[in-house]
C-alpha cells in the first residue's frame, strides 16, 4: 500500500481506519473496528460447539465449556441457542441460563425434545431460565432451542448456558458439537 495511500482517515459502516502513518506493511495499519457492534446493534456473533462435551456423575448446574460470552452493562442483546444433547437413560439432562444480576427486561421462549420422542415442550420465562428437567427413557436425539431478548442492566457478567446430568449416574451426558449460540446487540 506504500505509495499508493500517504494519508486517509475515514469512516465506513463504523469501520474506522486510520492510514496516517503513510509507510509500512498492512501489518503497521491501525485498522478499529470497535463501531461494529455496540449501541447501534452489529451482526450475529456466532459461539460453535467444536468438540463433543460429556460428563458423567455429575447433576450439578455449570457453564458450557463453549457456549457463553461477556455481556456489556446497560447493552440490549438478542440471543439464539441451538443445542443437541445425548444422555443415560436413567441420568436424563437439566439446563438453565446464567447472566449477569438485575437485567431490566428478559425474554425466553425455549422448547426442548426429549431424547428419543418427538413432541417438544415449549415454554417462556420472564427471567433468566432457572432449572429446567429433559427427562425420559430416550438416550439418543435430544434438543434444546431458546429465543432470548435481554436487556442488561449496570452489571457486566457472563452469559451462559448451564447443563449437568439430572441425576447422577455412569452414563455419560453429551452436548454435541455443532451446537451453537449466537448473539447481537440491539439498539
Amino acid at each position: 500500500m506504500e505509495g499508493l495511500v500517504s494519508s486517509y482517515s475515514g469512516t465506513s459502516l463504523g469501520i474506522t481506519i486510520d492510514l496516517t502513518n503513510g509507510s509500512g506493511t498492512l501489518n503497521d495499519w491501525n485498522i478499529n473496528l470497535a463501531g461494529e457492534r455496540g449501541a447501534v446493534g452489529g451482526p450475529w456473533t456466532m459461539i460453535k460447539k467444536s468438540a463433543d462435551q460429556s460428563i458423567t456423575s455429575n447433576n450439578t448446574l455449570a457453564n458450557d465449556n463453549t457456549l457463553a460470552f461477556a455481556m456489556a452493562a446497560s447493552t440490549n442483546y438478542t440471543i439464539r441457542l441451538k443445542i443437541f444433547f445425548d444422555t443415560g437413560a436413567a441420568e436424563d439432562f437439566k439446563y438453565a441460563l446464567t447472566g449477569p444480576a438485575a437485567p431490566t427486561y428478559v425474554r425466553v421462549r425455549r422448547h426442548h425434545v426429549v431424547p428419543g420422542a418427538v413432541a417438544d415442550t415449549n415454554g417462556m420465562d420472564t427471567a433468566a431460565t432457572a432449572s429446567t428437567s429433559v427427562t425420559g427413557t430416550g438416550t439418543t436425539g435430544g434438543f434444546l432451542e431458546m429465543d432470548i431478548v435481554w436487556q442488561n442492566g449496570v452489571n457486566a457478567a457472563t452469559f451462559a448456558l448451564q447443563w449437568a446430568q439430572n441425576t447422577s449416574g455412569a452414563n455419560t451426558t453429551t452436548v454435541r458439537a455443532g451446537s451453537y449460540m449466537e448473539y447481537m446487540t440491539v439498539p
